[in-house]
């Protein structure tokens, strides 16, 4: 596709014929449903977690336009049984994982302890599966460049697999901050995350 440009680091296992499955991480970054995109396009098998608009009417059209991409659409509410049941399918799984959450782990996120969902490292570690982070950034109207990263590893050493999602959410946030420093005025954040005199670190 022209206006995709595709930049892949990684050299995961899913992208291989019959390879296991992975969880992809990604930001509010540019258009951050075009990381799907170029999912679907490397012929992997990926189903999405989205919030449902209140809107039913505006709900519809947005689910309309994202069966487009070709990815499975999971609801977040009651997502996690379903997200394992698509794992069970031989599916991928992707999660936008940059917004505020109401229930986490405190993860440092540009200075600050913010409580952080720590589901798809927790996810790839229960079922030895890649954590691949993507990154969207857009080069000109209408045009992006996604990038697939290595997966996230951490030591293994003697942490529990608690800690050892705790310390994959900390490197991914701390690629989120590469990233949004490199192109603040591409996030969107759309809840607040820090407190109104918080600077950031």
């Amino acid at each position: 596709m022209a206006r995709l440009e595709i930049v892949n680091h990684c050299s995961s296992e899913v992208f291989r014929k019959d390879g296991k499955s992975a969880i992809f991480v990604a930001a509010h970054l540019s258009n951050w449903e075009v990381p799907a995109v170029v999912v679907v396009q490397l012929g992997i098998p990926v189903s999405g977690i989205y919030t449902p608009l209140q809107n039913p009417w505006l709900n519809r059209m947005l689910l309309k336009a994202r069966a487009a991409i070709g990815c499975g659409l999971i609801p977040r509410e009651g997502g996690l049984r379903i997200l394992i049941q698509e794992l069970g399918k031989g599916r991928s799984i992707g999660l936008l994982v940059d917004q505020r959450v109401d229930a986490g782990e405190p993860v440092p996120f540009f200075g600050h302890d913010m409580l952080t969902s720590t589901t798809p490292a927790t996810l790839a570690l229960r079922y030895d599966y890649d954590l691949i982070p993507i990154r969207v950034e857009r080069t000109a109207p209408a045009r992006f460049r996604v990038t697939l990263y290595p997966p996230v590893t951490v030591p293994e050493r003697a942490t529990d697999k608690h800690q050892r999602s705790v310390q994959m959410t900390y490197e991914i946030n701390k690629l989120f901050e590469e990233w949004i420093r490199a192109q603040p005025h591409e996030w969107l954040c759309t809840k607040r995350r820090w407190a109104k005199d918080a600077t950031p670190g």
